[in-house]
């Protein structure tokens, strides 16, 4: 089955490129090889600011937000406006975003990682949506609300809460986003050993980089 998702994916954190330590490298170069024919955007916090700086209604918000609470402002506008995949950088692709998929109906709009695998809950730590989503189009509104309380821009949980409660009782969301696995604990390495499933064939991330010859073990 073919797809209509913007093949594009989405990351980002404060780091600049030039900054970047070698496990996040490893990171951004996983999600790069295990994706042929995506197109890859990382995007560090100068690029961001200047990209929200286009919803100037949410531009004093997200400045006074914590980084976290920004990251989850830019990634509701930049996947609302341009569409794709966005990946958490604690976050490890395990699965091709094609191969995925392939089994999802045409009429989904986004796909989220199945709850089973969130403490029970819908997670926006990985997530593919199609451009200009009505989803994420009530998620900006309610930010725009919000971004009109001063005494709220600082809450770590708002756009996270305000992004989940727009997936109530919705018929085109999918729960199978399971291309990613997403921990804590990749937050200083990046593990190399995690078995990866590349349209099929199941191997070890190192033995992929080396069959494949890739260049690319470090973005």
């Amino acid at each position: 089955m073919s797809h209509n998702f913007p093949k594009i994916i989405w990351q980002t954190h404060n780091y600049t490129l030039d900054s970047m330590p070698d496990h996040v490298k490893m990171v951004c170069a996983n999600w790069i090889n295990l994706n042929p024919g995506w197109e890859y955007r990382y995007v560090d916090h100068i690029e961001r600011e200047k990209f929200v700086s286009g919803y100037p209604e949410l531009l004093n918000y997200y400045l006074a937000a914590t980084p976290k609470v920004q990251s989850d402002i830019w990634r509701c506008l930049v996947t609302y406006e341009h569409g794709g995949s966005y990946a958490d950088m604690d976050s490890v692709c395990i699965k091709p975003i094609e191969d995925m998929l392939k089994e999802i109906d045409d009429g989904v709009e986004l796909v989220l990682v199945p709850k089973e695998f969130n403490d029970g809950s819908p997670g926006i730590g990985n997530y593919i949506v199609k451009e200009k989503s009505d989803i994420l189009y009530s998620v900006i509104q309610k930010l725009y609300n919000a971004g009109k309380f001063k005494d709220l821009w600082e809450e770590e949980w708002l756009a996270f809460d305000l992004f989940i409660s727009s997936f109530k009782d919705r018929e085109n969301i999918s729960y199978s986003f399971t291309s990613a696995r997403h921990s804590s604990g990749y937050h200083d390495v990046f593990p190399s050993d995690l078995e990866i499933s590349f349209f099929g064939k199941t191997v070890t991330y190192d033995s992929f980089i080396k069959d494949n010859n890739l260049k690319n073990k470090y973005w």
